[in-house]
């Protein structure tokens, strides 16, 4: 039952997240002042390009929700368990 909370709960800050990242428009991510373009994956002179593109970015942060999401609720589980 918590592997599927946790899915839940990490699905739902991962879409928090990347709604974030959008609205914000973080000068790394997007190329012009109006910040209405993604930077593309890549390295080079060009500032349209970037090692760090968004898809690369959500990718770490979805990963890492879903791994510190699961440690808290099994942490609480065991807890409630172990208290009984």
């Amino acid at each position: 039952m918590l592997e599927r909370n946790a899915l839940y709960i990490s699905l739902i800050i991962y879409l928090i997240s990347a709604g974030l990242i959008v609205y914000y428009k973080p000068k790394f991510l997007f190329t012009n002042d109006k910040k209405t373009k993604l930077k593309q994956f890549g390295t080079g002179n060009n500032k349209n390009k970037s090692i760090f593109p968004f898809w690369f970015i959500l990718f770490v942060i979805g990963i890492l929700i879903y791994f510190l999401v699961s440690v808290v609720l099994s942490k609480v589980d065991y807890l409630t368990v172990d208290s009984s």
